[in-house]
């Protein structure tokens, strides 16, 4: 059974009862809420004759308060959505893949099957077709000629069925070795998409984080401003005064404090997992962890031996492609074209050495009537 996917959650500060952090900002945050038109009401007009006056920006500061906190919680739920559809697209990705490298391990079971007489070909799943595809099992079956009788003979010799037998243990010993490595390889690709987890949360983060603080200090300094509301009043409540003066004490939602962020903004997200899927066999072996590089791998050394490149960034995107495995022989080839695999695994594009040798030129031209009006062509000299 697969266990799930373990990611460290989102860290989501609310917007009440924050420490003291950041409190040094708390006067640009009301500069910024100034510069909105969120103008903090005069509470020199809490005195007889003007408190009229005051409650009405009292009510306006209110008002403009509602709609900053409001903003800010939008832009917060925008960050929570953006975020879980980048999470979305990394599970759909890895699941993609680990569908891919099961496909594999259960080819390599039933070939296993097939030679040791279990199996039937008809159980064997399709061939994959995709670029990144992890690559089929391709080790060499018993030679079931040693298995027929010579001429003359009613039974092959105890030699050739010692040899059959040979071959047939090592076709197993090699289909074990193929599906520890492969489901290694399903050990890395949720190794990858721990770590697409937490680029997006360590992008996403510190911006909720830096929201949370500004709209706190922002509704501290409401909470301030209304205590500086009080305090005026009492220095001004008299038996004399009680009927003339009278500062709003609450309209809906309360006087310079009704703003706060939406409940659901300091939960964190619920953590990506991926679905429990069966198992295909339990085989443990030690050391046979596929090697991997940074770069596409060169091809060298063994040219049936499984080397991966690892998972690179989507162009136009902040995620990153599957981490695609191939066996040497076809990276050499790729290598020895100048070619290398598209970051999401879905093309053959030009290598860094093509790249460099046959470089694009291009021009701009434009008319001189209208110079706005330009149109870029790019291609390489000499048509290569």
């Amino acid at each position: 059974m697969r266990q799930p996917l373990r990611i460290l959650p989102f860290i989501l500060f609310a917007a009440l009862g924050l420490p003291g952090a950041g409190r040094a900002q708390t006067g640009r945050v009301f500069d910024t809420m100034v510069a909105n038109k969120c103008n903090k009401p005069d509470s020199a007009l809490i005195k007889p004759g003007t408190v009229d006056t005051y409650n009405a920006q009292a009510k306006g500061f209110n008002d403009c308060l509602r709609v900053y906190v409001e903003r800010e919680n939008n832009k917060i739920a925008r960050l929570r959505s953006d975020a879980s559809g980048q999470f979305d697209a990394i599970i759909a990705s890895a699941t993609t893949q680990i569908r891919d490298i099961e496909r594999a391990i259960n080819t390599a079971i039933i070939t296993a099957g097939i030679v040791n007489g279990v199996s039937q070909p008809s159980e064997l799943p399709p061939p994959a077709e995709g670029l990144a595809s992890f690559p089929a099992p391709e080790c060499a079956k018993p030679d079931e000629g040693l298995l027929k009788p010579p001429r003359g003979k009613k039974a092959a010799s105890l030699a050739s069925l010692d040899t059959y037998e040979a071959q047939r243990q090592g076709h197993d010993a090699c289909i074990r070795l193929y599906i520890a490595q492969a489901k290694n390889q399903i050990v890395q690709v949720k190794a990858n998409a721990e770590a697409g987890f937490l680029r997006v949360a360590d992008e996403v983060n510190p911006r909720i984080h830096a929201i949370n603080v500004a709209v706190s200090q922002a509704l501290d300094d409401a909470i301030k401003a209304s205590g500086e509301r009080n305090a005026k009043a009492f220095a001004f409540h008299s038996p004399q005064l009680a009927s003339g003066l009278g500062p709003a004490q609450s309209q809906p939602g309360g006087v310079l404090s009704s703003a706060s962020l939406y409940g659901q903004q300091d939960k964190p997200l619920q953590k990506p997992v991926f679905a429990d899927q069966p198992g295909t066999e339990t085989v443990t072996v030690t050391g046979a962890r596929l090697p991997r590089s940074a770069d596409m791998p060169t091809g060298e050394g063994d040219p049936d031996a499984i080397s991966c490149r690892a998972p690179q960034q989507v162009e136009g995107s902040h995620l990153m492609g599957p981490e695609v495995c191939k066996r040497n022989r076809e990276w050499a080839k790729l290598t020895k074209n100048g070619q290398n695999i598209s970051a999401d695994g879905t093309r053959i594009v030009a290598g860094e050495k093509q790249r460099t040798y046959h470089p694009q030129v291009c021009v701009t031209n434009f008319p001189i009537s209208q110079p706005s009006v330009m149109t870029t062509t790019c291609g390489t000299p000499g048509g290569q």
